[in-house]
């Protein structure tokens, strides 16, 4: 049984080119990079730069962008996003260039969708910017992006054969009984991979509100937690979660170590919620077919069609301006209107972003979970909330309602192997530490859950 089932991953490995990206809507990593530093030369509130790290001799040079009005004094909520972390999930990085393009291209089709589907107007967006510091990464698997770009539309793991979704250090190493090294590998050790400590130190340095990752696979938003089989209890994730299902995705929600049916480990996910202390950290699964053939990876992971892909574009580009403006009202008491500024407020061309954040030290990791500490408690009193500017404000007492509980519900197990389970595991076969039917049982159901919740 377990030669049969190595000789279906196999199968799958090989077949897995079957279905290919449409290049005439998607975009090449090279062409998101040049157009998000094309339209920072031309728009004031987006700026963009690069950071290099390594590990040894594998190097990344990733690219981070930040949204903000410098002109604009006051207090400012911050939002991170991270997209691309998995390769094969293109449609999470076309994302991010969606926002751009809404942001700094009034008049452009992408604007006029933003203004015609959710009310986000070119003035709702400058209003919201003068609130609201949104800094992203819009590949942060760039090496492996451009591997699937040439056709390895199957590859999660970056360019070291590394989940960096589990190489973040915390619950990192555990593996569960679904673990597949292909799949999951974590790293040598905690933050082995530059990709994972360019995130880390940025996000520590910005000191962020709101978190979300941005995956495909299926369409499921997550809270943490990914570790286990429970869901964070805090009133302001269900309440902000619910909001956004509502008007951007009504589909399932809940913790992805609750719904996804296995548990992931060393998770950007947890890291932001229980080591920097985010108060407002998501997963969102934006995309995907999970009954697509094993063979057909990109589908599986992906919009094929251009009405299918301006769909996921739009609509999750309006979910994170719509996080945004959430963040902005329950820590500043402001909500986004899109009026113009009354006399004497805010007024005039924004200026251009100041210089580019510095890497964090551990220190500076220490002190970013510090400036959230407290956030989760709930009673009479509502916690303050420290934006970005050091002062507390007070979050208003709607986060205080009774947190909505979910059931758990686990995937059922299925015959057809998951996508990725074609590649060949780059440690110590399952089948072996698990040995005979348990073997191929795991195999089955982690195939499932492992490349349909991408997470």
């Amino acid at each position: 049984m377990l030669l049969a089932a190595s000789s279906l991953l196999l199968a799958a490995h090989t077949l897995a080119s079957a279905d290919a990206p449409d290049w005439s809507f998607y975009h090449t990593t090279d062409e998101i990079f040049a157009e998000l530093e094309s339209l920072a030369k031309s728009c004031p509130v987006l700026k963009v730069w690069r950071q290099k790290a390594a590990s040894g001799s594998y190097a990344v040079n990733t690219q981070l962008g930040l949204f903000s009005d410098a002109a604009s004094a006051g207090k400012k909520a911050r939002l991170h996003v991270t997209f691309g972390e998995h390769g094969r999930e293109l449609i999470s990085s076309e994302v991010a260039l969606q926002l751009a393009r809404v942001v700094c291209t009034p008049g452009s089709p992408e604007a006029a969708a933003a203004a015609k589907r959710f009310g986000y107007t070119s003035a709702w967006v400058a209003e919201l910017l003068r609130h609201l510091e949104l800094q992203f990464v819009p590949v942060e698997n760039l090496v492996t992006r451009r591997k699937v770009e040439k056709g390895d539309l199957c590859n999660r793991m970056n360019g070291r054969g590394v989940d960096i979704n589990r190489n973040w250090d915390n619950h990192w190493g555990i593996k569960g009984p679904e673990y597949l090294a292909s799949e999951e590998y974590g790293g040598t050790k905690a933050f082995s991979e530059p990709e994972t400590r360019i995130s880390r130190d940025a996000i520590a340095a910005f000191k962020p509100l709101g978190f979300v990752s941005i995956h495909a696979g299926i369409r499921e938003m997550y809270m943490p937690y990914d570790h286990i089989s429970r869901q964070a209890t805090d009133p302001a994730l269900h309440e902000v979660m619910a909001l956004i299902n509502k008007k951007h995705c009504r589909c399932k929600t809940g913790s992805a170590g609750q719904i996804s049916g296995y548990h992931a480990y060393g998770t950007a996910t947890d890291y932001m919620y229980e080591i920097l202390k985010i108060p407002l950290t998501f997963t969102w699964e934006i995309a995907g077919d999970p009954d697509a053939p094993m063979k057909e990876c990109f589908k599986a992971f992906n919009p094929v069609t251009k009405a299918e892909y301006d769909e996921s574009v739009q609509n999750w580009a309006g979910a994170i301006l719509t996080f945004g403006g959430e963040i902005v009202r329950r820590s500043l008491d402001i909500t986004v209107t899109g009026k113009q500024p009354a006399a004497g407020g805010a007024a005039g061309a924004p200026a251009v972003v100041a210089a580019a954040p510095v890497a964090a030290s551990a220190a500076a990791v220490t002190a970013a979970a510090a400036a959230t500490a407290g956030l989760r408690g709930v009673g009479a009193a509502p916690p303050p909330i420290a934006a970005a500017g050091g002062a507390a404000v007070v979050m208003p007492r709607s986060i205080t309602s009774t947190a909505q509980s979910r059931s758990s519900a686990a995937w059922a197990i299925e015959a057809k192997l998951g996508k990725q389970l074609a590649e060949q595991p780059r440690s110590t076969s399952v089948g072996v530490v698990l040995g005979g039917v348990v073997g191929v049982f795991v195999a089955l159901r982690a195939g499932r859950a492992l490349c349909r919740a991408a997470s």
